[in-house]
């Protein structure tokens, strides 16, 4: 247990350690261990004392030294079926600095002809240029490559594809790390495929949901009342195909009747662009549900599954009880109860996920309209109406049609409000 200023003291110290600076750390050890030992604080000194050495030991195992101190950039790739990791490893100052992983499509294409390219595109934009680059493979554009960048960095650059020695070593070593992180992306994407398809057989699900949307409602009381879906597929977010709706038809605090509406837009577009999902999941529960079967039913969609999510609610007598984690319950059609996953299951976490993000991005839409209504608004020309005025109207009616429908006795009754200012509320609004 440390306070905060000696928690951050050893964060910076790991930073240094991690950008190769254990130089410059072991000075600043080596001073507070002789200032310690001058307290005579033996015991503290020691601990410094053992920290340089443990320091040293790391750095000695784990650092790539160099015969020269030069700036180097590594690569090496790894390809299996039509992709291609490619894995970049950044020395400075014969420390290795960072690392950065590219993934390519290598369809109607080679390893080697796809790596070339991305090597001739990699410095182009402003980046730091090495005074040597070491590559897995010989390229007809190397002499190119490097008059390109000598003449950008000012002196000569060197572009390498070493066959032996210490640098075919780092070669070998950036290659490695390309499979390795080539190995983990395809394990990752086996578990997401055998999770979809889990899915599909728990839920009895006529589709594997390798493509989901949600949705999910946001407002307060009905006012500035909004509507999200997210996307995702394969378990992974595609932001791109979000989509955000103000609801238009609902006025009332009615979620059933703005979940129909969202649905509605949403799936009779989806016809005109042929753009249907795997599956739909709706936040909430059989109420939800059953608003969704019954737009489906509607429309016509017959080849998109649909459920709904929900926590699990308290007892009356635990309510006010000790905190504690609730159960996802999943609500299909055609089954009287919920259906409920293991609570730690990838099946599970892929739709806490997917519906998590739709709530997220709804609040954040609804905040958006809620802010515009309070920072944009007719009642900034009216004579007298500044901004803590304009704040309790707002907080008094809810939204602008409110005030604007507003008796003068009722405006009088909002806080910090005058007669003459009701008067002027009233006679500009409904101009």
């Amino acid at each position: 247990m440390v306070d905060e200023a000696a928690y951050k003291e050893l964060i910076n110290e790991i930073i240094l350690v991690l950008k190769g600076k254990n130089a410059e750390l072991s000075k600043v050890l080596k001073k507070k261990m002789t200032d310690a030992s001058a307290a005579l604080k033996y015991e503290k000194a020691a601990k410094f004392r053992d920290r340089i050495y443990a320091i040293e030991k790391t750095v000695e195992s784990q650092k790539i030294s160099t015969l020269k101190f030069v700036d180097r950039d590594v690569f090496g790739y790894f390809g299996k079926g039509n992709s291609i990791q490619i894995q970049a490893m950044f020395i400075r100052n014969g420390n290795l600095e960072d690392v950065a992983s590219y993934r390519f499509s290598t369809i109607n294409d080679t390893l080697s002809n796809v790596f070339c390219s991305f090597l001739k595109q990699f410095y182009i934009r402003t980046r730091f240029i090495p005074d040597e680059i070491l590559m897995p493979v010989e390229s007809e554009d190397k002499e190119v490559l490097e008059e390109l960048l000598s003449e950008k960095k000012g002196h000569k650059i060197r572009v390498i594809c070493p066959k032996r020695g210490e640098k075919h070593k780092l070669l070998e070593m950036a290659t490695k790390n390309a499979e390795n992180a080539f190995k983990i992306r395809e394990d990752s994407s086996d578990g997401i495929e055998s999770a979809l398809a889990s899915l599909k057989k728990k839920l009895g699900l006529a589709n594997i949901p390798k493509r989901m949307e949600c949705f999910d409602i946001s407002n307060i009381g009905g006012k500035q009342a909004v509507g999200s879906m997210t996307a995702f597929e394969n378990g992974v977010p595609v932001k791109s195909k979000y989509k955000r709706y103000k609801i238009r038809s609902v006025s009332q605090s009615d979620d059933y009747a703005m979940m129909y509406e969202v649905l509605t837009r949403r799936y009779t577009r989806a016809f005109k662009e042929d753009d249907f999902p795997d599956l739909t999941v709706i936040d909430g529960g059989k109420g939800q549900l059953g608003i969704a079967r019954r737009v489906f039913d509607e429309l016509g969609v017959d080849r998109v599954d649909v459920i709904a999510l929900a926590k699990g609610r308290k007892k009356a007598a635990e309510r006010d009880g000790p905190d504690q984690k609730l159960d996802e319950r999943i609500f299909v059609c055609d089954n009287e109860g919920s259906i409920v996953l293991d609570q730690d299951s990838c099946e599970l976490k892929l739709l806490v996920n997917i519906r998590d993000e739709a709530h997220r991005f709804a609040i954040a839409y609804h905040k958006k309209l809620r802010k515009e209504q309070y920072y944009k608004s007719p009642l900034d020309k009216i004579v007298g109406i500044g901004q803590v005025k304009k704040k309790n109207l707002f907080k008094y009616f809810g939204d602008l049609r409110n005030i604007r429908e507003a008796s003068l006795d009722d405006l009088a009754k909002v806080k910090s409000i005058t007669a003459k200012d009701a008067k002027n509320i009233q006679s500009s609004l409904k101009n």
